[in-house]
């Protein structure tokens, strides 16, 4: 049977043989022609890999800094060129690379250089330092880059402001060409005022070194605090913070601290003054060695911190955190903290407040007659006001506001303005072969009055003292010193560190009982010691006699200014014991000194002089032998202002 569908049949819808072979013949030539085509055509382009385009910029700002002033004035000067139309970046000398400076495009670079201690580098610009002092160098591998540099130093040092002097002697002896005179501030009198004084015509010879216009854009003029975005996080149940290492050393260091305990915290004074032994430890994995240093980060004094709060009307339960799209802007903190922990860490509320400080917060004030005072005041017209009522009189930011209530800053246009808090260095007490998992700290503490009955509080030190054992923790991170005992153990030694200067031999001594526990044979050791009164601030007392009495001291030469008449101080008894301290010297003796720089200043002189006395050297071969003697690191120094 046969379907039908209308008066069709479906067979009249198969096709023959004839047209089958028809169709396959087409389908195999449209095949053919088109692979044909497709082999013959050109391989499409690879995609197209934009190369990542160098930076322009009109002015690099490198920065050797230990405690964050460098650093803060780099980034001054970033903001200050952004006024001219100019584009700058600032550099933290630990990530510098060679090429930063011997292939770079960037028509000016300044350099803001800090010295630590006796002419150190600080720890971020050691590497660039012997880059620069190569006497490998070509001598004019640096003949295309233009140069100015600041540095920052303190008078009473020997080697006063030594980075930025050979930062400037050594970019010149590599063809580099300097545009704007070297700039040495003095930490001893008024760093910040020498600061203002050197670039009162940088950015005049800057621009005109740049063929730029010396006039200051008004589009380019921001409120401080402006480029950082506050964010509050009202459900936060607290702060979130990390205790990781410097990602680029894998070192703590003082923006990547770790945390400390408090184990003990005892009185070592018995007078009018106070001296706290601290010993702590650490769940942090760390290690350090005899004569090291440990960086403290402080807290603010709880009550100043409350005022502060008051003032500004700010809440303190309140956790917040700050952002920033400026890489020139470093945020002042890190992750979340609570507005009461960023003023108890981040601002400094202790110290005198400068006349830039000053000049900048008439901005804030809502009064008109107190935006007139503090312009007046921060002025240089000023100054003399200033100097009466501000800088002899030791008025802190909070004191400050007091006075001006008027002044009303957010947290943003505060940590913009406002002093940071930085860090304090203590000499480390202990021996790390006798604790190697614990650091001792002997601390003054440092307390004085101010005028009208005000009383003034060492940051840091008052903030030791307080700690309560087991409770309370400490933000802290290790600095390597060059202050170590010899690699010898028979290498004889002269250790003078009169007060607190006894910390770091402290850790000498605990080294050589633990030598001696071991059998090591060791060399002479004299240790001279001294303090106002033996009954109340003989500090180690029984420590140090009983190293005596077993040979990990040679002798203990003692000297108490104010039980004998005239003072004795230990530069005194050197000089009585000047033939056995020339004899020393003569074995190849080392020497130590820790203290006050007056007083190594002192010792120094006396040294000198038994030299020439006891040595029978002529005033010039004292002095080639003291500096042989430095060159051969056997004269060290730990000294503080």
């Amino acid at each position: 049977t046969q379907s039908t569908w209308g008066d069709t049949t479906i067979l009249e819808f198969v096709p023959t043989m004839v047209e089958l072979v028809a169709i396959l013949i087409c389908i195999c030539v449209v095949a053919i022609a088109f692979f044909l085509k497709t082999r013959s055509a050109k391989p499409p382009p690879p995609p197209v890999v934009r190369k990542k385009q160098k930076e322009t910029l009109d002015i690099q700002m490198l920065y050797g800094s230990q405690t964050g002033t460098a650093e803060g004035y780099a980034r001054t000067l970033v903001e200050e060129a952004q006024l001219f139309g100019l584009k700058a970046k600032v550099i933290d000398l630990e990530d510098f690379e060679p090429d930063t400076l011997t292939q770079s495009d960037c028509p000016l670079t300044i350099f803001l250089m800090a010295t630590y201690g006796e002419g150190d580098p600080t720890d971020n610009a050691v590497s660039f330092m012997q880059w620069l002092c190569d006497e490998q160098a070509q001598p004019d591998d640096l003949s295309g880059l233009r140069y100015t540099v600041f540095g920052l130093g303190n008078r009473q040092y020997e080697h006063f402001n030594m980075a930025g002097i050979k930062t400037d002697k050594f970019l010149n002896k590599r063809g580099a060409r300097m545009v704007y005179r070297l700039g040495l501030g003095d930490d001893d009198k008024d760093i910040e005022a020498d600061f203002q004084a050197w670039k009162e015509q940088l950015w005049q010879n800057i621009c005109a070194e740049l063929n730029v216009e010396y006039k200051v854009l008004e589009s380019a003029k921001v409120r401080p605090g402006s480029k950082w975005k506050l964010h509050e996080h009202p459900n936060a149940k607290g702060a979130q913070e990390s205790w990781r290492p410097n990602p680029s050393t894998n070192e703590y260091d003082h923006a990547h601290p770790f945390l400390m305990k408090v184990t003990v915290n005892t009185e070592l004074y018995s007078s009018d003054r106070s001296c706290r032994h601290i010993e702590l430890t650490s769940e942090t994995d760390f290690t350090y060695h005899t004569g090291d240093h440990l960086g403290v980060l402080p807290d603010n004094p709880s009550h100043s911190v409350a005022e502060l709060a008051r003032l500004l009307r700010l809440d303190v339960d309140i956790v917040v955190s700050i952002t920033t799209e400026d890489p020139n802007l470093k945020i002042p903190f890190k992750g979340r903290l609570s507005v009461g922990d960023v003023l108890t860490r981040c601002v400094d509320l202790t110290c005198t407040v400068s006349p830039q400080l000053v000049s900048a917060l008439a901005q804030f004030a809502t009064n008109e007659d107190d935006q007139k005072r503090l312009a007046h005041l921060g002025s240089k017209d000023g100054k003399d006001i200033f100097h009466e009522s501000i800088a002899v009189q030791m008025i802190n930011l909070v004191e400050l506001l007091q006075m001006f209530p008027s002044v009303q800053l957010t947290l943003p246009e505060l940590l913009a303005v406002a002093p940071r808090l930085q860090v304090r260095y203590y000499s480390i007490c202990s021996s790390h072969l006798r604790y190697p998992k614990s650091i001792h700290l002997c601390v003054a503490v440092l307390t004085f009055g101010k005028p009208n009955n005000r009383q003034y509080d060492g940051t840091c030190s008052t903030f030791l003292q307080k700690t309560v054992p087991n409770c309370d923790n400490l933000r802290v991170f290790i600095r390597k010193s060059t202050f170590h005992p010899p690699a010898s153990t028979l290498s004889p030694m002269l250790l003078i560190g009169p007060g607190t200067g006894l910390a770091p031999f402290r850790g000498f001594i605990q080294d050589r009982l633990v030598h001696l526990e071991n059998k090591k044979e060791l060399g002479q050791c004299e240790l001279y010691f001294g303090c106002r009164h033996q009954a109340s601030e003989f500090m180690y007392k029984d420590e140090l006699e009983y190293a005596a009495n077993t040979g990990a001291i040679t002798t203990l030469h003692t000297a108490f200014s104010r039980d004998n008449a005239p003072k004795t101080y230990v530069q005194n008894l050197l000089q009585k014991n000047g033939e056995e301290v020339w004899q020393l010297l003569q074995k190849g003796g080392f020497v130590y000194v820790c203290g006050l720089v007056q007083m190594s200043k002192d010792v120094i002189e006396v040294l000198l002089e038994i030299m020439r006395t006891h040595g029978s050297l002529s005033e010039k071969e004292a002095s080639q032998l003291w500096e042989k003697m430095k060159e051969d690191g056997r004269f060290k120094t730990d000294v503080w202002t």
